[in-house]
């Protein structure tokens, strides 16, 4: 991982696994590291995978905008796949840091996972779970953010979430959580929007997501 200074996070784990004959593993292999104290700004965030297996290299690369927590922010919305069967793994850095903590174990559970063109695929339809994080001085304070969201297709709403969202502490800002069940959405193209009316604020932020 890299930002705008070209400071650089280095991280490299190696893996093997092996699954006893008509055994289910899990669905997804995450490889873990949280980065702390990181400043406000753009960073990009590259992953490479080698299978030494049968010699198949791939990688990708993303954007990562990070903003100012002490500022009125949102990130997302991100949709994500619901109750996958994950295992979890570190990720270390590279060079291991002097006071790197033991590597832990791993650690399979169920939770949901990132959406995209690699699973959009899937047999069968799948439950999304819709996450936003807002950011603010005094916003976990604040009693319910007025945040509107819906599902269009194209300019027509199709849905609209009139209870609030599911919403967690995270640091100095709140995650709210919009669940759509399986089989409620027909076909691809759909897009989730929100849009959030700050306090004291001239104008409101709206984002949006395509659904998969």
């Amino acid at each position: 991982m890299q930002d705008g200074s070209e400071r650089a996070w280095d991280m490299l784990a190696v893996s093997t696994m092996n699954a006893s004959m008509g055994a289910r593993g899990p669905d997804w292999i995450v490889h873990e590291r949280t980065l702390s104290g990181l400043r406000p700004g753009t960073y990009r965030l590259g992953a490479f995978v080698r299978d030494s297996a049968v010699d198949l290299f791939g990688g990708a690369s993303s954007a990562l905008d990070l903003p100012d927590p002490h500022a009125h922010a949102a990130i997302g919305p991100i949709p994500l796949l619901a109750q996958r069967r994950i295992l979890t793994v570190d990720l270390p850095l590279r060079p291991a840091p002097a006071n790197r903590e033991p590597t832990r174990a791993a650690v399979q559970s169920s939770g949901p996972v990132p959406s995209g063109e690699a699973v959009s695929g899937e047999e069968g339809s799948a439950a999304l779970e819709i996450v936003t994080w807002l950011c603010g001085e005094g916003i976990r304070q604040t009693p319910e953010p007025v945040v509107e969201r819906s599902v269009r297709y194209g300019s027509d709403v199709v849905m609209t979430f009139p209870e609030a969202a599911h919403r967690g502490d995270a640091g100095m800002c709140v995650r709210l959580t919009d669940t759509l069940e399986a089989g409620v959405l027909d076909d691809s193209g759909y897009t989730y929007r929100l849009r959030w009316t700050r306090p004291a604020a001239s104008s409101p932020i709206e984002l949006e997501a395509e659904l998969p």
